[in-house]
């Protein structure tokens, strides 16, 4: 199985959580997210290891919506994916927004004990949408010093469920 692939020299994780909403309402994700046996992640040094291997912890970028969306199995999801993260060791860099499924992410991931870093435009301080729990802040002057920061910050990036902001951010 090839390695996960690679951007600038940092990887790129694919999010297994998409079995979840499969399973429906109330199904165990997260025992199907630990049983996949050919899950691989790549190391610092480029080379893969199975996906039970401890590795370095890395800071991991994860692109979501500002908003909730109408689907509820997409905050299961996200709550997924950090519970992972966060069991891991791994240290979170996003938007640094409250709303929607950032402040999801944030939230379950300040309640699990993670680290969790946002990176934040002056203006979305100003409409008062900052997530005041963080370990750590960076008010930058626009939208894209935010996305420079966070993938200067970054050792992966993942992508949640997300708008065309999402989309847009991981694309680049």
């Amino acid at each position: 199985m090839a390695c996960p692939p690679q951007r600038g020299g940092r990887t790129v994780l694919n999010s297994a959580i998409s079995q979840t909403a499969s399973m429906g309402p109330g199904a165990q994700a997260n025992g199907a997210l630990h049983g996949r046996r050919n899950v691989t992640v790549a190391s610092p040094t480029g080379t893969c290891a199975p996906a039970g291997a401890r590795a370095q912890p890395l800071t991991v970028c994860i692109f979501c919506g500002a908003a909730a969306g109408k689907r509820k199995v997409f905050e299961e999801q996200t709550r997924t994916a950090v519970r992972v993260l966060v069991s891991q060791g791994h240290r979170i860099v996003y938007g640094g927004a409250k709303n929607g499924l950032m402040g999801v992410m944030a939230d379950e991931a300040i309640r699990l004990g993670g680290t969790v870093v946002g990176v934040i435009p002056a203006l979305l301080v100003d409409k008062e949408l900052i997530h005041k729990g963080l370990n750590e802040i960076h008010v930058v002057a626009s939208m894209h010093e935010r996305k420079k920061k966070m993938s200067d910050l970054a050792d992966a990036f993942l992508a949640l469920p997300g708008g065309a902001g999402s989309f847009e951010e991981i694309l680049e």
